[in-house]
């Protein structure tokens, strides 16, 4: 592993183990396969042991239940939360209700896509069913402080009487799910053995 461009000497010892047979082969990491390696789905705590500082501002995803829950675009089946440029593309969720729904108080179905193409083809055909889409930008619900406010907003709706459809309550459970495995922080190794402990108290 080297942090920056290998010095001649460097390179011209390796291949030279190389061909002695002494090593099978090699490979140099520079600065940018570094960080793709860190930020591999499963190895936060790498960061997070190692540059923290770098760890609060990226925001890596964590396996908050143990495996990857992943987030597809509807139309175009890309994992929206792992695309490069996330931030900066941008993916939508839309809220679909009927037409005349009282201030879109029931939810008939519940979508995320790419921002732009893929959500205005999913937008077209709801429309020609005679249906409503209200939408959040979901870069803006990994911030932790929006997050909560969005949370917070959709349980006064169900309390004023919003409904789901069994489908859209069921993506909506799963969208808060996957987005909170970029919006929350990874548990520390002495809070995951009180998880241990907690799941072996509920038996």
């Amino acid at each position: 592993m080297y942090s920056t461009l290998p010095t001649a000497g460097l390179n011209t010892r390796l291949r030279q183990l190389v061909d002695a047979q002494e090593i099978s082969a090699y490979r140099v990491f520079d600065g940018s396969l570094i960080e793709a390696e860190l930020l591999t789905l499963g190895k936060s705590w790498l960061m997070r042991r190692y540059f923290p500082e770098s760890y609060k501002r990226i925001r890596p995803l964590h396996q908050l239940l143990g495996t990857f829950v992943d987030l597809r675009c509807v139309n175009c089946s890309a994992s929206l939360l792992e695309k490069p440029d996330f931030e900066r593309l941008g993916a939508i969720i839309a809220f679909v209700s009927p037409a005349a729904s009282d201030r879109g108080s029931e939810k008939d179905a519940i979508y995320w896509a790419c921002k732009g193409a893929c959500d205005h083809t999913m937008q077209r055909r709801y429309h020609e069913r005679g249906m409503t889409t209200a939408w959040e930008d979901v870069s803006d619900l990994v911030m932790p402080n929006q997050f909560l406010l969005w949370l917070i907003a959709i349980m006064s709706g169900l309390r004023k009487g919003d409904t789901y459809s069994d489908e859209a309550f069921a993506a909506l459970r799963q969208f808060i799910i996957a987005i909170s495995q970029k919006v929350f922080r990874e548990i520390t190794d002495a809070e995951r053995t009180r998880l241990q402990e907690l799941m072996e108290m509920d038996g």
